[in-house]
């Protein structure tokens, strides 16, 4: 099928989610992602 190279157990999934509300930064994640905040490309 379609997906028939699919890796199966070696697969996985991540996640890295920030928000900003009312002035504040909320970073959530899931699995080994990492979010990293960046100024002015520094």
């Amino acid at each position: 099928g379609r997906h028939a190279d699919f890796a199966g157990p070696t697969s996985g999934c991540t996640a890295c989610v920030a928000v900003i509300r009312n002035r504040q930064l909320i970073v959530a994640n899931a699995g080994d992602s990492r979010c990293v905040i960046s100024r002015k490309g520094q």
